[in-house]
């Protein structure tokens, strides 16, 4: 009946210079025997420090003693607990190198990830048995690999760049102009779960800022807005133009073009034609995409109404019943109830149809105007603040950004269903779909960072991946490579020979496989609140409402293509769920997030998450995430869900990405902001609060 704890400790016993790249590592393990019924366990990781002399022929011997319970139970060091007990006997012992340690079940991950933290725990499932689970947290050097090869293919030429050696930028440097096009704290989080019958799984979701452009801050907002106000500028320089000659022909041509009604009694225009003249209505180009919005909605309501009435035939009064009858005499092979249903459709849609192509012209054509008048006359850059250059700039960066983190995400995806033909299928006949999720408030500076990240993941979907056979397996030859121009790049991604030899043919030949991003965002700190009370929070309710279409268009386009994909049939439910989520509007609704990320898993899509800095907010997601797998798909017991998520958030790989960052094992929060998170994102006591 009793248990076995193992603490493990590294007890150095000196370092033995083997060779100029290989030292001997001792590392003692405790095992006491546990009287009573405490079955709890906790594992600990071996640490070593930063400045440890370790290399991949470095060895690691572990040796196991049986020793009997210590007599105190002082809280005390494993090393002291070392020296109370009494050792009855040797066990054994092993050695391993860092090289086989490093070693992955999946070897052809680790070519793309490195600095990796490792993090094990044990937790008991619903029947009593044991789930082992590892975290991993993981650098990438796609990080500044991909910003590199598209800022050559933007600019040609990466001077800056060349001297970085880091596969990391930290949050502290996110608006560091160097840095621009990097994206800030890019990490892959994996989740290996070893269930007790021994089979092993993993989850992973791409963590890292939202892809923004801090260098230039948000004074104005993001790219979005700035693209909007883009063109209302160019109206309104086509507006003072078309002003200026307008007044010009009044003066020079003696009256003759002017209207009496607009003239004085000298034949001079009069002021109301100045007034009317200088004055632009800068809510035109509003109104003229609104008139669109009416028109679309008008033949909404138009097609409801008619559907209706063909599903309720009861209630046709006796004109329109006589109307659908037709002629019994006629000879028409088609249905005359049908033909006269089509014919009443097309009648009554046609007039609405026209208006709404008439709005659509007319907002085209303005917008079109504008901007060739602002482009031939070079006119863009005192009509916008920072000109069509930082835009441009702008647009890159962010999409650099962006780019990078989805890029990691489908190297990870793919290679862990290289085995998996219905995927690949997928990938063949759909392409992948990108799920970003992000933490952002509609408050603040945080406003521009969402508009930025709307525009930066939309512009995902003009970018493709294909899959080649790498030269040789070194890992330079191993990492993905950027072809193409703006809105047509493809990411080449590399396999090894053993990996690309199985893949299907029209993979191996160079078959595209098309992104499909979507965003979705929730708020969840006290700046959302504020949002909510005295704010706007419409930007959100665009984004989810948007990408819950896309994502539903996706989802569509699978059931038609593969329709006995696995937990293709499931997926009606969830999407229904989510729709009903986003249009609800409730205050901080998390639950489109979850909902959003399981579509996502079901679909063997890629999920990302972020918020400014993926330090704090996105630590929360992550480990809640986490421990929600484990309770939906391993049985973790209700009863521990809850310790579980505490251990992760106060010990896990998050507590040790929040140290490489700002240098402390703190979560940037305070009690007071914690009280207008939702309960679930709120970390454990001791592990938030002030950083000094």
């Amino acid at each position: 009946g009793s248990s076995y704890l193992f603490i493990l400790s590294c007890r150095t016993g000196g370092w033995i210079k083997c060779n100029t790249t290989s030292v001997c590592v001792c590392v003692c393990v405790c095992v006491f025997v546990l009287q009573g019924p405490d079955e709890s366990m906790f594992v600990t990781s071996v640490c070593f420090r930063g400045d440890y002399p370790l290399y991949h022929d470095s060895r690691i011997k572990v040796t196991v003693y049986h020793a009997q319970e210590p007599t105190t139970h002082n809280t005390v060091s494993v090393w002291c607990v070392l020296c109370v007990c009494k050792i009855r006997s040797f066990l054994g012992f092993t050695s391993f190198s860092i090289r086989d340690l490093l070693r992955s079940k999946e070897p052809h991950v680790s070519v793309m990830l490195c600095a990796q933290v490792c993090k094990v725990y044990r937790f008991q499932t619903e029947d009593q048995r044991w789930l082992l689970v590892r975290e991993q947290l993981s650098e990438t050097p796609l990080s500044f690999s991909l910003p590199k090869q598209l800022l050559s293919a933007l600019i040609r030429t990466v001077l800056e760049l060349f001297d970085l050696s880091s596969c990391f930028k930290s949050s502290g440097s996110k608006s560091d102009r160097h840095l621009q096009f990097v994206p800030t704290n890019l990490h892959s989080q994996r989740m290996e779960v070893i269930n007790p019958d021994r089979t092993g799984v993993w989850y992973e979701v791409i963590t890292f800022g939202a892809p923004a452009d801090h260098h230039q801050a948000f004074k104005h907002g993001g790219l979005r807005r700035l693209l909007n106000e883009l063109v209302k500028s160019a109206l309104l320089a086509i507006h003072k133009q078309c002003t200026a000659n307008s007044n010009s022909s009044h003066v020079h041509s003696n009256g003759l073009l002017c209207d009496t009604s607009s003239t004085n009694q000298e034949g001079e225009p009069s002021l109301d034609v100045y007034k009317r003249d200088t004055e632009y209505d800068e809510e035109e180009w509003d109104r003229a995409w609104a008139n669109v919005a009416k028109s679309l909605n008008c033949i909404i309501a138009m097609v409801d109404r008619l559907q209706g009435r063909e599903e309720r035939p009861q209630e046709l009064t006796s004109a329109e019943q006589q109307e659908s009858t037709g002629d019994t005499n006629s000879h028409n092979t088609a249905s005359p109830s049908s033909s006269s249903s089509a014919s009443s459709w097309q009648e009554q849609l046609l007039p609405l149809v026209v208006t709404l192509r008439d709005c659509v012209r007319e907002a085209v054509g303005k917008a079109r105007a504008a901007m060739t008048f602002v482009v031939l006359q070079g006119a863009v850059a005192p009509t916008v603040d920072r000109g069509p250059a930082q835009i441009a700039q702008r647009r890159h960066a962010v999409f650099s950004q962006a780019l990078s983190a989805v890029v990691c995400g489908f190297m990870l995806k793919l290679y862990g269903g290289l085995e998996d033909p219905e995927f690949l299928q997928q990938l063949l006949s759909v392409g992948v779909l990108a799920q970003f999720e992000s933490l952002l408030s509609t408050y603040g500076d945080e406003v521009g960072m969402l508009e930025d990240m709307e525009v930066g993941v939309a512009d995902l979907s003009e970018v493709a991946f294909a899959v080649t056979e790498a030269k040789t397996e070194q890992p330079d030859d191993l990492l993905p490579t950027l072809r193409g121009t703006w809105g047509s790049f493809v990411v080449e991604v590399p396999l090894t020979t053993e990996m690309f030899g199985p893949l299907p043919q029209e993979l191996k030949e160079g078959r595209l496989i098309r992104v499909h991003p979507v965003l979705f965002n929730i708020g969840i700190n006290q700046q959302q609140s504020l949002a909510e009370r005295f704010g706007d929070s419409s930007p959100q309710e665009r984004v989810n409402q948007q990408s819950c279409e896309r994502l539903k268009a996706y989802c569509d386009k699978l059931r038609d293509k593969l329709p006995d994909v696995a937990g293709i049939q499931s997926l009606s439910d969830l999407l229904l769920s989510l729709d009903r989520s986003v249009e609800s509007r409730k205050r901080k609704n998390v639950e489109v997030l979850w909902i959003a990320a399981m579509v996502c898993r079901k679909v063997n899509g890629v999920r990302l998450t972020s918020c400014k800095s993926a330090k704090d907010r996105t630590a929360m997601s992550v480990t809640l995430e986490q421990c929600v797998l484990l309770r939906e798909r391993h049985t973790l017991g209700q009863q521990h869900f809850s310790t579980a998520l505490d251990c992760m958030r106060r010990d896990g790989c998050r507590m040790e990405n929040v140290q490489k960052n700002v240098g402390s094992r703190k979560f940037a929060f305070s009690s007071v902001q914690l009280l207008t998170f939702p309960k679930l994102y709120r970390p454990p006591d001791g592990s938030y609060g002030s950083t000094h």
